[in-house]
């Protein structure tokens, strides 16, 4: 599973985009506003606001950051209609007409109306990134050049939103690209509520259930001015309707999957709280996820990668309440419209071969193996990253055994209706749960996690809300929730997944025998001295993945899955193939896969946050010892990247290491056992390591 980030201008724009917008000398683009009228009734009191980074010219559904709801008002000073935080406690300790200024937009007078110019803001914004070049890492400035057209320009007094886009074009000063990005502004207007915050009164209940949540600063000391930060639930008002418009972008093969992930939910809500708060209906063209007056589920038709299929659904939250006032899924409709296409394909062509086979039943097909920030003013809004899910990319490309044999129409069904309820989990507040699948006590019969919010590609087994996901809403929304089941599930979310064993993406089952079975399709072959199927540039990376999953175990969890993986990996590190020289051996493929258990080996504290024992790095010392003098075994190049991995943990080691080479090659000159050409690569071996142990001592 890979995160998908966004292109690299648009990192730059996500990490300091808003200091402020340039002067704009008209607005003559079709469809673009130069001013509009607003009464000044409709401007008092406190707003929320937020930002939305659309990206590029036109509206095509992609959301690249969105910002938390922060409270505002608006303030007209001289010719300007500036907006700033509400909040007092941003007010400079010993000046209190310093304030947190985020925009200023002229502005002029008209009786009890203002005439404001939103796409005017006087400061031209300057940025500066590193990018990639051919020369490497650089710093390239940016500056926004050419008009801010102001487009889809909408106010609704009753319901209290004011939005609008603003297309801002950016340069880069060295090279002159330019790149056009969507901005939109969104203010909704603060009135009374019924709806009740809800904190974690104690961290620890972090681990039982996981919420995203949304903080704000409150005035813990009035002389001093101390802050202290409050943290909310993300969570939706179920005292409020919570419509869903479902965009004519959404294919009809995939609309019913849509609809029925809704209803899953409403399904858990009506079982723990009694309400069923969501709604669907047939959206408009015009309306689009970004816009706060819609939630929107949107397909996006261009400009992601066909090879997979993703998805996202950020919550925007008021930051001082948790409360999510918007929610958008945007799906990658490209890939996923491919899939639909090649799961039909292949049903036909079994078809076929079926009918063509009188030991094939007709119609039967076979059955196959299984937080960025953006800078307004002199205030950084919290943001909630929308880089997309990404699914069903697995390595040998095969579907679920769940769905082996099934019509493809209802495979797609599966797939559709599980990647939404996934997403959907995400706008409801619910953060992943990665050790779903390893909760192997928990998970109901024919199912493959306890979380629709695990990464498991969605299939027969996997597509509605499981037991914990049922459970968190119960938490989280002050629901039914049995006392069991506070500490009955297993729990671990993205910030584990680098260190916590049990915290996976893709696995199945247990994992540390799932990463074995994947690590051994590689290994197996090679220690039958036989070539894998696998091309041997490619080890290195098909390894990496099982053998940082198998690392995170070691000395990291109390039973015998800790030793079993460190065995694992030091037996390749040690492994020898048996019988004569002259012998074929996948030399090439085990030197590879020697170096790739070695490095997380020693780089083994990095992962499950603990080291060996004093037992375990000598017998690993001792093993790569072995290796670097192993030419049978291990390859040149792979013996001086061992002996460089050796010299960085232990170059005392090192140098036992390097008298023992020089030893075991002096014998074998002796005994005339060593051409020119193998003692040549045998004197590299020794000064490579030479010269790594001399330069570790240098420093």
């Amino acid at each position: 599973m890979t995160m998908r980030t966004p292109p690299a201008l648009l990192t730059v724009v996500l990490a300091a985009l808003l200091t402020q917008l340039v002067a704009s000398p008209g607005l003559a683009a079709s469809g673009a506003v130069s001013s509009t009228t607003l009464s000044k009734a409709f401007l008092e009191g406190v707003f929320y606001f937020s930002t939305v980074v659309e990206g590029g010219a036109d509206a095509d559904g992609r959301l690249a950051a969105i910002s938390q709801l922060q409270r505002v008002k608006f303030v007209m000073e001289d010719r300007f209609l500036v907006v700033q935080l509400a909040e007092e406690l941003y007010s400079h300790p010993s000046d209190g007409s310093v304030v947190s200024i985020l925009a200023r937009f002229p502005a002029q007078q008209q009786g009890d109306s203002l005439k404001v110019s939103w796409g005017d803001d006087p400061t031209p914004a300057v940025f500066v990134d590193e990018v990639r070049t051919a020369q490497g890492p650089q710093e390239v400035a940016f500056e926004a050049s050419g008009p801010c057209d102001v487009h889809e320009y909408a106010v609704d007094e009753a319901a209290g939103v004011l939005t609008f886009v603003k297309k801002v074009s950016f340069v880069a000063r060295a090279t002159g690209s330019t790149s056009l990005l969507r901005l939109r502004y969104n203010f909704l207007k603060q009135r009374p509520t019924s709806y009740k915050p809800k904190s974690y009164k104690d961290p620890s209940e972090f681990r039982k259930f996981g919420y995203f949540t949304a903080g704000a600063d409150a005035l813990a000391n009035e002389s001093t001015g101390l802050l202290s930060e409050k943290e909310y639930l993300t969570r939706i008002d179920l005292e409020k309707p919570f419509v869903y418009e479902i965009h004519p972008s959404v294919p009809e093969a995939c609309r019913k999957g849509v609809r029925d992930a809704i209803e899953s939910w409403n399904d858990v809500f009506e079982e723990r709280t009694g309400k069923r708060p969501l709604t669907a209906r047939d959206g408009e063209w015009s309306h689009m996820p970004g816009d706060l007056r819609y939630h929107v589920i949107f397909f996006r038709t261009r400009g992601y990668n066909s090879s997979f299929s993703g998805a996202y659904g950020p919550p925007v939250s008021i930051a001082h309440t948790g409360e999510i006032v918007d929610a958008d899924v945007v799906v990658d409709g490209v890939g996923l419209m491919e899939e639909y296409r090649k799961m039909k394909e292949n049903e036909k062509k079994a078809e076929e071969k079926a009918a063509a086979s009188p030991e094939t039943p007709t119609g039967q097909p076979p059955k196959k193996k299984s937080a960025v920030q953006i800078r307004l003013g002199n205030l950084k809004l919290p943001m909630v990253q929308a880089e997309p899910d990404v699914f069903d990319r697995a390595e040998d490309e095969s579907e679920p055994e769940e769905d082996a044999g099934l019509p493809a129409d209802e495979r797609f069904y599966y797939k559709v209706r599980g990647l939404l309820t996934h997403e959907l989990g995400h706008n409801l507040g619910l953060r992943h749960n990665f050790s779903g699948s390893a909760d192997l006590k928990q998970i109901p019969a024919g199912q493959l996690s306890t979380s629709i919010m695990e990464y498991v590609p969605f299939c027969k087994g996997f597509y509605v809300p499981g037991p914990y996901d049922k459970a968190a809403i119960g938490f989280g929304y002050d629901g039914k929730v049995d006392p069991a089941e506070m500490t009955r599930f297993f729990f671990n979310t993205d910030r584990e997944d680098d260190s916590n064993p049990l915290c996976n993406t893709f696995d199945k089952g247990d994992p540390y025998a799932f990463y074995v079975a994947k690590a051994d399709k590689v290994m197996q072959p090679i220690r039958l001295g036989k070539k894998p199927s696998v091309p041997v540039e490619k080890v290195g990376k098909v390894l990496d993945l099982p053998f940082w999953a198998l690392s995170k175990f070691i000395n990291n969890i109390r039973d015998e899955r800790s030793e079993q993986s460190f065995n694992y990996l030091l037996d390749i590190v040690r492994f020898q193939f048996p019988g004569s020289e002259g012998k074929y051996t996948a030399v090439e493929h085990l030197s590879a896969a020697k170096a790739v258990a070695a490095w997380f080996l020693l780089n083994e504290q990095k992962f499950s946050k603990v080291e060996l024992t004093r037992r375990q790095r000598r017998a690993v010392n001792e093993a790569l010892a072995e290796a670097i003098v192993d030419r049978k075994n291990v390859l040149e190049k792979s013996r001086i990247r061992l002996a460089s991995l050796l010299v960085e943990v232990n170059h005392v080691t090192a140098l036992e290491a390097l008298q023992k080479a020089r030893d075991t090659v002096k014998a074998r000159v002796a005994a005339g056992g060593l051409t020119d050409k193998v003692l040549e690569i045998e004197e590299n071996v020794l000064l490579s390591l030479e010269k790594s142990i001399q330069k570790f001592m240098q420093r």
